[in-house]
């Protein structure tokens, strides 16, 4: 009975610890976890359609593509394409073939809810997962913010489509179900399979949210956290082939960049 008192105080002491020091230390602003899983460093990535190809993150300056107030000519506001504005998806079609994992696209499936698949036509899941998932709902899925979201009056989705190379997704001013404000965010795709996250304003956001990328197996996937207060942030998720070609010179030796866990 002593030993059990014990184990009890013991652990109180312990869970107020761990409370105290959460206060003290909470989750910073732009503070990065990044999860990818494990590729072996140095061998030299494969072009079959057999292999599949793994990202890693790299830091860049902060971009953003102001389509909600410039009206580039190829910009086109989908936001009435969603019938019902909470937990809906449309889709369109890329202007090129995109290199996603072990597989290339050119129909992208959106969902209100800050993610896209190129493999599940109806993406309106709200419950964000965390990766690895093993589910052909979650599978070819790229998630700039996927959380609880809705187009509320403010809000917009556009698209900008106009070059061979490159094609934007932004999420202008997103609501929660409630309409309280959460912000604005883009995705952005490139020919060469470059993934490009832009993040303009979300801040104190306090729900759960996933982003990053689910190839459906299980095993493959990026993952990030980056905090409660996201504002003027930019990275990219480059492919180890797309990596190697950069990289890599006649001579030389490859020298890769490594991010998270792989």
């Amino acid at each position: 009975m002593k030993k059990l008192s014990f184990l009890v105080i013991f652990g109180l002491i312990i869970l107020s610890e761990t409370i105290f020091l959460s206060a003290i230390f909470p989750r910073i602003s732009h503070s990065r976890t990044n999860e990818n899983n494990f590729t072996e460093k140095g061998i030299t990535p494969k072009t079959s359609s057999l292999y599949i190809y793994d990202y890693h993150y790299k830091d860049i300056e902060h971009e953003w593509e102001e389509l909600g107030d410039t009206f580039l000519i190829g910009t086109v506001n989908i936001t009435d394409d969603f019938f019902d504005k909470d937990d809906d998806y449309t889709d369109t079609y890329l202007p090129f073939d995109f290199p996603f994992y072990d597989k290339k696209f050119n129909r992208i499936y959106i969902s209100t809810n800050g993610y896209v698949s190129f493999n599940y036509s109806s993406p309106d899941e709200y419950d964000n997962p965390d990766f690895p998932i093993k589910d052909i709902e979650y599978s070819y899925v790229i998630a700039p913010f996927w959380t609880d979201l809705k187009i509320s009056n403010i809000s917009s989705i556009i698209i900008y489509n106009a070059t061979s190379d490159k094609w934007v997704l932004e999420y202008k001013d997103i609501c929660d179900p409630f309409d309280n404000y959460v912000g604005s965010f883009e995705l952005v795709l490139y020919s060469n399979g470059i993934i490009q996250f832009n993040y303009d304003n979300i801040s104190d956001y306090t729900e759960s949210y996933t982003i990053g990328t689910n190839l459906g197996d299980g095993v493959h996937y990026y993952q990030c956290d980056l905090g409660n207060t996201i504002e003027e942030l930019s990275f990219i998720l480059r492919n180890n082939y797309e990596i190697f070609s950069e990289d890599f010179e006649p001579g030389g030796s490859w020298e890769n960049e490594w991010s998270g866990i792989g």
